[in-house]
């Protein structure tokens, strides 16, 4: 038999797939979203990227260049009021966390390469955001299902709280193997190049040395007709 935890997740899985289904429903207004992705931000460019982030939630975001030049990049955060939360002045890895939010409304996050005139920056980051008490809205949605759980709000706060936790530890480990990846790539792709150049250098040395040699001991024509006479 499955375990109450098991059939809170059922529930919830299902109850926010039946509202992703729905045209007209306001992501903005969901309990909680997580996103993971890649962005490639080209020199002298900037790119930005906007969260609606409800009162009292909770916030995290977690970046990483991957490659381009020294790995390093400016990031920032805006809250909905305009100020800056959190600025990271050319750093390769970086994350924030707020438990409380105080402001509601959009949070601009912003990964700035303008410093860099030809290097483009690849970057990883995470984004996760999420409102336990609005998990009591989805109480409708059970009773639509018939399915009758004692506690519920309090028992899928907790699966939440628990699930958002195993997600961190998911991230953080996915984050390290993409680092790892691209590290190893652009090792092997600068030795490539460097044995290359050798291979060129040796190669290039060994002609000149040879074509110096027979010069050294070529005799002119005039010379051997005189040395004969």
């Amino acid at each position: 038999m499955a375990s109450p935890a098991y059939v809170l997740v059922l529930v919830a899985c299902l109850s926010l797939s039946r509202a992703a289904n729905d045209l007209d429903v306001d992501f903005d207004k969901q309990p909680g979203i997580n996103v993971d992705t890649k962005v490639l931000v080209a020199a002298r460019k900037s790119e930005c990227f906007h969260q609606y982030v409800h009162a009292t939630a909770t916030l995290y975001i977690s970046f990483q260049v991957l490659r381009g030049g020294e790995r390093d990049i400016l990031f920032f955060i805006t809250n909905p009021i305009g100020e800056n939360v959190l600025v990271k002045k050319y750093e390769s890895e970086g994350h924030y966390e707020n438990t409380n939010i105080e402001h509601e409304g959009v949070y601009t996050f912003c990964f700035d390469n303008t410093h860099s005139y030809l290097q483009e920056k690849m970057i990883y980051f995470f984004v996760l955001t999420f409102k336990p008490k609005d998990w009591q809205q989805y109480s409708e949605d059970v009773k639509d299902l018939e399915v009758t759980i004692g506690n519920f709000t309090a028992n899928i706060e907790n699966v939440n709280s628990k699930i958002n936790l195993v997600r961190w530890y998911f991230f953080e480990q996915r984050r390290h193997l993409v680092s790892d990846w691209y590290l190893l790539e652009s090792n092997r792709d600068r030795v490539t190049f460097w044995s290359i150049v050798n291979s060129l250098v040796f190669v290039t040395t060994a002609i000149i040395q040879v074509v110096f040699i027979r010069r050294f001991f070529n005799i002119p024509k005039d010379l051997k007709t005189k040395t004969r006479i």
